[in-house]
């Protein structure tokens, strides 16, 4: 098992992963919110390896006479902020900012008028063919496909460095 080759790349399932670089040692570090599964590599073996699904956690190892932590932290889960960190022994030795950037956003007003026209639309279905309740509740995943699936057309995962 080896980790994927770029720090910054992001998969569905495969989550999303950082690269530090240590005292000439690469470690991968890579999580996925949608399985829980976190992985750590240094210089290409697994060392470390959980199913997480808080918004806080942390990976404790050790890599010849160092010490490791590696804490994942979702800061932002509407906006996908995830911020990973290295510590040494105790030290500090990296933070990487994982980050969407999008060129769609859905503004308060289209939200909202999103949110009238497929509710009055569902209720004139329900009304006119006698239809239960059933079109509200596929307004409501209309609703909540275009609010969460808009924004991630054309966006971009990016990993940077925070000072």
């Amino acid at each position: 098992m080896t980790p994927p080759d770029t720090s910054g790349v992001f998969s569905y399932f495969g989550g999303s992963w950082f690269t530090f670089s240590d005292q000439g040692r690469q470690i991968v570090v890579g999580g996925s919110s949608l399985t829980g599964r976190e992985r750590i590599f240094v210089d290409g073996a697994l060392v470390s390896e959980h199913r997480n699904f808080r918004r806080r956690n942390a990976h404790d190892f050790t890599v010849g006479e160092h010490r490791y932590r590696v804490t994942f932290d979702l800061a932002s889960g509407q906006h996908g902020e995830i911020r990973c960190t290295l510590e040494r022994d105790g030290v500090l030795a990296g933070v990487l900012l994982g980050n969407w950037y999008s060129r769609h956003q859905l503004s308060t007003w289209q939200v909202a008028a999103l949110a009238v026209v497929l509710t009055a639309a569902a209720a004139w279905v329900s009304e006119t063919y006698d239809a239960s309740y059933w079109p509200l509740g596929a307004a409501v995943v209309v609703m909540a496909v275009a609010y969460y699936g808009y924004p991630l057309l054309g966006a971009k995962f990016v990993v940077e460095p925070l000072p």
